[in-house]
């Protein structure tokens, strides 16, 4: 039986030294990846100068609920505009916290079976809230829709988060818009900016408003032009750079799959 060196000795016992120090470290300093996190809010006006259509609708619900982001979790809020029995606050009409689950696009059937459920619940409860009023609480909504997602953690590192908003963007009740409306520019006092930061804002819907005539006969809004309208509401948010603004809203949804 050969013997050991002592040289040899001296690599082995310095190689098991090695090895022990790396697993002390790495148990120490490793961490796990942060998780990734995504919050999606759709917010529906539902005053009755805005045309109704359940194709869109459906459209905005499935994009609300998608994950292009593949975050491991999703936080998903659903929210219309109030009514004078809420003070004009808006109504959440649905909640949901959705881990990551597998890929609808790569053909995960349980995932497919269970982002359908999901979509059918969503667009069900969305549907039967009343879409004939005479108010357009628009932005009170916005605001608290925002403040809602930030509470979620938006504004933070790794959450990604996106309002849809679906509006022709006539305030009925803000004085700030009612005065501006009036004399077809920005009122010089203004209210609070939106606070925007680290979401980005996806509206559409600015060119979906009905015939101003029956308008006039049913509605509390003011006729406004659309580009006026637009041009009051840019400047409201206070990161204007993820703002997109749209005039009609989609109808198929733009991507799809990812947390059901």
């Amino acid at each position: 039986m050969k013997k050991i060196t002592r040289t040899k000795k001296l690599v082995l016992l310095a190689s098991i030294v090695l090895v022990i120090g790396a697993a002390a470290y790495a148990t120490t300093y490793y961490q796990e990846p942060a998780e990734k996190r995504a919050v999606h809010a759709l917010l529906h006006d539902v005053s009755n100068s805005l045309q109704k259509d359940d194709q869109i609708i459906r459209a905005l619900v499935e994009q609300t609920l998608a994950n292009p982001e593949e975050a491991d979790r999703l936080d998903v809020y659903v929210l219309k505009t109030g009514n004078p029995e809420t003070n004009m606050e808006p109504i959440a009409i649905k909640e949901l916290h959705l881990a990551n689950r597998g890929s609808v696009i790569e053909g995960n059937e349980a995932a497919k079976e269970e982002h359908g459920k999901l979509m059918d619940e969503t667009l069900e409860a969305v549907l039967r809230t009343s879409f004939d009023l005479r108010f357009s609480p628009i932005d009170l909504a916005v605001s608290r829709t925002l403040e809602q997602m930030r509470a979620a953690g938006c504004g933070q590192q790794d959450v990604a988060c996106t309002l849809w908003i679906r509006s022709d963007g006539i305030e009925t009740e803000s004085e700030y818009f009612l005065r501006s409306f009036e004399r077809g520019k920005a009122s010089k006092k203004s209210p609070p900016p939106l606070d925007n930061t680290g979401i980005q804002v996806r509206w559409c819907g600015w060119a979906e408003r009905i015939n101003p005539a029956e308008k006039k006969r049913r509605n509390r809004a003011p006729d406004v032009p659309t580009s006026v309208a637009m041009e009051l509401w840019r400047p409201r948010f206070t990161v204007g750079d993820a703002v997109v603004f749209s005039p009609f809203c989609p109808k198929d949804a733009i991507s799809r799959g990812g947390v059901q």
